[in-house]
């Protein structure tokens, strides 16, 4: 199987603008000898981690769902995502998303195979019990890895059906020879509930931080919120209310409650409602943004120029999913910017003229949740045909407790407990300036669906929720046409529920390499 083959050139590849490994990695397979060695190969575990919550891994599902219209200048990036017409199981993007997650894997093996031998040779009690944080955190790793393998390449999963799904190969050992088939989807997650159940075990000392501090480590509240996240995926109901609710209930997260606080959340990197977040420094753990496959979600949601003082963003958000947000929701401000002076292929819009305080337009409205931490110092890019752009870097939100209650108020109410429901989606929506609602039934469970859809907009979650609850999409109620890319594959795409590209496809050069291997349907 070619990944194998190709794994750590991958790694290696790909560390230049993901993964940033600290001077002192250590970049060979041979190099477990010693407590040092165990520390940089843990802190290369979350160097991969931290690479695989931005970017391509976040905002490819959002790309090919129903929240955004292409501009005309978005050059076609990502455009076989988005229109859904061109995108084959050769695409480039889809290639990146399945190596970067395997390479990391690969890496996370490594030291969970090597641990037990390194470990013998420890005599030192504190030296032991920091080589088996390190194990946890490695399982804890796989575990998320896996889950967004089977996310994207696997059909949503359905007891009923999970134990004759097809979804990715398994792959625990290093083995370039290794050509395995593609596991059910039972068993991908029986090895994601293993390891999760491994890294509560070996993390159970590991406490969150103070309140006032946000974890970028994982602890025990990070596992538990995992559990949480694979719980609702394979619709345990009653596991994923009980994770979310110990989290909730602990009262270590409180939901931020104005604006500026939602400003310090997702701006400054700064909120208690964090379980955790990536850990991101200047120099070397910056993201870069580039012409090719690898670019921040800035660089399609601003495309924020310096020289000019203008956002040429690739993409918009639909104009439906602005007024999805109401003028007391405290996210509409924060989520998004009416800009005055959006550079689209050369045009301005929407000024009539330099001189003009009229508009011919409403004002263009961008998404600017990750705007950019303006402590952090601006990676650039530059070149021939490329205005000079601050990348906007920030720490990536892995876990918040927002995403708890929403947890906890869907699988409150597939158990039936529409109280409980209520309950959690009401403390979320109170907390965002919205008022309580009151439905029951199929009301309220679209209310819960309408929750999540503004907390979590842009954060990679929208393509496997509407492929979960069983909905195809239509895209409608765009910002002003004249800025867009348009057509029957962008702005009016209809995709009907069930359609095969839900799922990706198996990349070709895997096809190719490894006869054991079997196509999704339709790719």
């Amino acid at each position: 199987m070619k990944i194998f083959f190709v794994l750590f050139m991958v790694s290696s590849l790909l560390s230049c603008d993901l993964d940033r490994f600290p001077a002192n990695a250590i970049a060979t397979p041979q190099a477990l000898e010693t407590i040092e060695d165990a520390r940089n190969w843990d802190n290369g575990v979350f160097s991969f981690f931290r690479g695989r919550q931005y970017g391509i891994f976040t905002f490819l599902q959002d790309v090919q769902a129903d929240q955004l219209n292409a501009t005309q200048g978005f050059g076609n990036r990502n455009g076989d995502f988005h229109t859904w017409v061109n995108l084959s199981s050769a695409a480039a993007n889809l290639n990146n998303v399945w190596f970067g997650h395997y390479a990391a894997i690969t890496n996370v093996n490594f030291l969970i195979n090597e641990f037990s031998v390194l470990y013998a040779t420890l005599e030192n009690a504190e030296e032991r019990a920091e080589l088996n944080r390190f194990l946890g955190n490695a399982h804890f790793a796989r575990a998320f890895f896996y889950n967004g393998l089977a996310l994207r390449w696997s059909k949503s999963f359905d007891p009923a059906t999970a134990a004759t799904t097809l979804s990715v190969p398994i792959v625990t050992e290093f083995n370039p020879a290794y050509r395995p088939a593609r596991a059910t989807l039972q068993e991908v997650y029986n090895l994601i509930l293993s390891d999760i159940a491994e890294a509560r075990r070996l993390l159970a000392d590991v406490a969150p931080p103070a309140l006032g501090t946000t974890a970028t480590r994982f602890n025990r509240d990070v596992v538990t919120a995992l559990e949480a996240r694979v719980a609702l995926y394979m619709q345990n109901w009653a596991g994923a209310y009980a994770a979310a609710s110990t989290l909730i209930a602990s009262g270590r997260y409180p939901l931020e409650t104005t604006e500026e606080g939602l400003v310090q959340l997702w701006v400054h990197d700064n909120s208690n409602e964090v379980i955790m977040q990536s850990h991101i420094a200047s120099p070397l753990e910056l993201p870069n943004v580039n012409a090719g496959a690898i670019i921040t979600n800035n660089f399609i949601y601003l495309g924020y120029a310096t020289a000019t003082n203008t956002f040429g963003p690739d993409f918009l958000p639909s104009q439906w999913v602005v007024d999805m947000f109401d003028a007391n929701d405290l996210r509409r401000g924060v989520y998004f910017s009416n800009e005055h002076v959006v550079n689209i292929s050369g045009l301005e819009f929407p000024y009539i003229s330099e001189e003009s305080a009229e508009y011919d337009r409403p004002a263009l409205y961008i998404v600017t949740k990750f705007r950019g931490n303006p402590s952090i110092p601006n990676s650039h890019i530059g070149g021939a045909g490329n205005a000079v752009a601050a990348t906007n870097a920030q720490a990536p939100k892995v876990f918040r407790i927002a995403e708890m209650y929403l947890i906890a108020a869907e699988a409150a109410f597939r158990l039936g407990n529409e109280a409980n429901a209520r309950t959690a989606l009401n403390t979320l929506r109170q907390a965002r300036g919205l008022s309580a609602v009151t439905a029951s039934g199929d009301a309220l469970f679209q209310e819960i669906k309408d929750e999540r859809f503004r907390e979590l907009a842009f954060e990679g979650f929208r393509l496997f929720d509407l492929r979960r609850w069983g909905l195809g999409f239509e895209r409608r109620e765009p910002q002003f046409a004249g800025a867009l890319t348009t057509g029957v594959n962008f702005e009016r795409k209809v995709v009907p529920a069930g359609h095969h590209q839900f799922v990706w496809g198996i990349p070709m050069a895997d096809m190719t390499t490894n006869p054991n291997l079997v196509q999704n349907p339709g790719w």
